[in-house]
């Protein structure tokens, strides 16, 4: 089970549902940039996005939350751009500028 209602952070990748672009299903929309798999071995820390004070900040993470937070953000974009790819096959066959990228 996927809980989507958490936000996901290491280093500088994020997942947040109210941050998903609004116009993400739609035919000229590109997928979602996939996150290394292997991110938990590079990042000890992740970075809060705007509006956190002070922007830029570094918050340590355990190696277990690492670990848990790169497997969210790895399922969650897979999870989104094959709920896109499908879209796009089903919804923008013969639509100009269709974006399977």
């Amino acid at each position: 089970v996927l809980h989507h209602c958490q936000r996901y952070m290491l280093g500088k990748h994020f997942f947040g549902k109210r941050r998903l672009p609004k116009d993400f299903f739609t035919c000229e929309s590109p997928m979602l940039i996939d996150v290394p798999g292997d991110i938990a071995l590079k990042y000890d820390y992740r970075i809060p996005p705007p509006p956190h004070k002070p922007p830029g900040e570094k918050k340590p993470v355990t190696k277990k939350v690492a670990k848990r937070e790169t497997f969210m953000l790895c399922a969650l974009t897979a999870a989104l751009n094959e709920a896109s790819d499908y879209f796009k096959r089903h919804a923008c066959e013969g639509v100009t500028g269709t974006n399977f990228s």
